[in-house]
């Protein structure tokens, strides 16, 4: 039990002080607020890559959940971002990919970034950090990607699917149901 409570303590401790302030310092582009899709081994953002909407939602799910007030405020605008500018206006589809000017550069509507927004929305619905629409914006994403068990992996309904956009639409929906009690998210995490 030792051990385990050193690696627990360890783990908080690299998050404290290193995680948390490379990801909220030199993560972010400074001219948008938005997080970079990756540094490089001496911490650098990778400029010229394109950014994935699941990045902003990954990190603004790890940001509020960290508790700590600045970075909650800089998870929201992350999860503000992408819920403002994350769905196509052509399609209504939510987009996967942004350019380097975060113009959107692909939409399939994807299961696995759509369960990181979800995830996100788990961690700030808690905090009173959603707005009104932002949930059933999402749960409506999600219901158009319904199969006739699961849920496809993009609109295209492209076969085979994989586990992993489930495995993570089931960590999302645990999470919602944990917040919210509301009997549906259980009924989307037992059919994951």
């Amino acid at each position: 039990m030792m051990l385990i409570s050193g690696i627990a303590a360890d783990y908080a401790h690299w998050l404290e002080e290193a995680a948390y302030p490379l990801w909220s310092g030199r993560g972010i582009d400074p001219a948008t607020g938005i997080v970079w899709e990756g540094l490089d081994h001496a911490g650098r953002p990778l400029f010229g890559s394109d950014r994935r909407l699941r990045v902003l939602a990954r990190q603004a799910y790890c940001f509020v959940t960290s508790g700590q007030p600045a970075l909650v405020d800089l998870g929201e605008r992350q999860f503000r971002h992408a819920m403002d500018h994350g769905f196509c206006p052509q399609s209504g589809r939510l987009a996967a990919r942004f350019d380097n000017r975060l113009n959107i550069r692909s939409a399939p509507h994807d299961l696995y970034d759509l369960a990181f927004m979800l995830l996100a929305a788990s961690a700030l619905l808690p905090l009173g950090r959603l707005r009104a629409g932002d949930l059933p914006r999402l749960e409506f994403a999600l219901a158009a990607l319904k199969a006739p068990r699961g849920w496809f992996e993009t609109a295209q309904r492209v076969l085979p699917r994989r586990q992993n956009p489930h495995m993570h639409l089931f960590e999302a929906a645990t999470e919602l149901y944990h917040v919210t009690g509301a009997p549906r998210f259980l009924t989307i995490a037992k059919e994951c």
